[in-house]
């Protein structure tokens, strides 16, 4: 079960070329998919049954079958308009699948909503032009992520979406947590800011493939196993000088990663607090889980995480809720730990059970009883 993936060195690239300069795969499965459709967006108190809609439509069209290459279906019954939605829910389904899955980010921030919502300052706002999310990943890299999504087949389709993708996350010049226990700037002089555009797509027999404009820094010097082994330092088209000399019109973010940590969480635990918490062996991992039989599925946490995560969460006698921040360190320090004893693997997965780098677990139902006898 994968997806193939194409990158480009940028927009010119992908125009200009029939194929990609290098290409790869990415695993995903049903409970993966599940736990990206979850965590995507940054909306706050969003109504079960909406997360749940979301949800079943991306599996609805999405068909995963163990030892085969991941397919999309039933696109040409839809109307355009519809299409329009669902290429939505995909783009940002896949593309936080994608980066949780390559670059080992553990919480991808939906910048727009939490803009709206106040929760982080810019510096000469552009909110045409801000990309979807930002996160940071494996050394401390973080990342600049647009997602794209169509239900068409043809490349065509993608060209005019990816290159507002790639003025989307040049538009951004800086992000700076302030976060008091790991404060940190993120630039291009600090060789630690990545800026992707991902765009997600049928091919021609209906699978899934994504079309990715990966941009590089001109201050920094990349190893050839940057991404994975794939070597980019050929022919690579870095932004222009242009880009960087007119850094008085380009935005800067200001966020605290310990109050969008509460965030990103949010939902799941408001799910969890509104249901029975069951404690399960997953993996050998004590996990918190809840059934959801909506999707066949029990979602959770690591109980560690869940047990942190719940003392942030207070509401008063009007059930409205009150924000407490999270103790970031304290859960980035567990899922470390957890993921340093298991050969620094990211994700733990199966076909039937997934724990994300970020402490949620997917579980099919009927593997219950698989997983018990483990």
């Amino acid at each position: 079960m994968s997806i193939n993936c194409n990158y480009y060195h940028d927009i010119k690239d992908y125009y200009k070329t029939t194929c990609s300069n290098c290409s790869t795969t990415i695993d995903i499965g049903f409970c993966s998919i599940v736990h990206s459709a979850i965590v995507y967006g940054g909306q706050k108190n969003v109504p079960l049954h909406i997360s749940l809609w979301k949800i079943s439509n991306i599996l609805l069209f999405s068909k995963v079958q163990y030892g085969k290459p991941s397919e999309f279906r039933d696109f040409k019954y839809l109307e355009g308009s519809e299409k329009t939605t669902i290429a939505f829910l995909i783009g940002s389904t896949y593309a936080h699948l994608h980066v949780a899955n390559k670059y080992g980010v553990k919480h991808l921030y939906h910048l727009t909503d939490l803009n709206k919502k106040g929760y982080i300052i810019t510096k000469n706002p552009n909110n045409e032009l801000r990309p979807d999310f930002w996160g940071v990943g494996k050394d401390s890299i973080s990342y600049l992520v647009e997602a794209k999504g169509t239900t068409y087949p043809l490349p065509s389709k993608l060209k005019k979406s990816l290159k507002k993708g790639v003025q989307q996350v040049k538009s951004v010049l800086s992000v700076q947590d302030t976060n008091s226990t790991q404060q940190n700037t993120y630039n291009d002089i600090k060789c630690n800011l990545e800026r992707i555009v991902i765009g997600t797509q049928p091919d021609s027999q209906n699978r899934m493939v994504q079309q990715i404009i990966f941009l590089k820094n001109p201050n920094c010097f990349y190893k050839c196993d940057t991404m994975s082994n794939l070597d980019l330092g050929k022919n690579l088209e870095y932004l222009s000088d242009e880009d960087y000399q007119l850094s008085n019109i380009r935005e800067e973010i200001v966020l605290d990663s310990s109050k969008l940590m509460y965030f990103y969480y949010e939902n799941l635990i408001r799910f969890m607090l509104e249901r029975e918490v069951n404690t399960h062996m997953v993996m050998s991992r004590r996990c918190s889980l809840v059934e959801m039989p909506e999707i066949n599925c029990r979602i959770g946490l690591l109980e560690d995480v869940f047990d942190v995560l719940k003392e942030s969460y207070r509401e008063n006698k009007n059930k409205e809720r009150l924000f407490r921040e999270v103790d970031s360190l304290k859960i980035n320090g567990i899922l470390d730990e957890l993921f340093m004893k298991t050969e620094n693997k990211d994700i733990l997965s199966t076909d039937e059970i997934y724990i994300g780098s970020d402490g949620i677990v997917v579980m099919k139902i009927e593997s219950e009883e698989k997983n018990r006898g483990e």
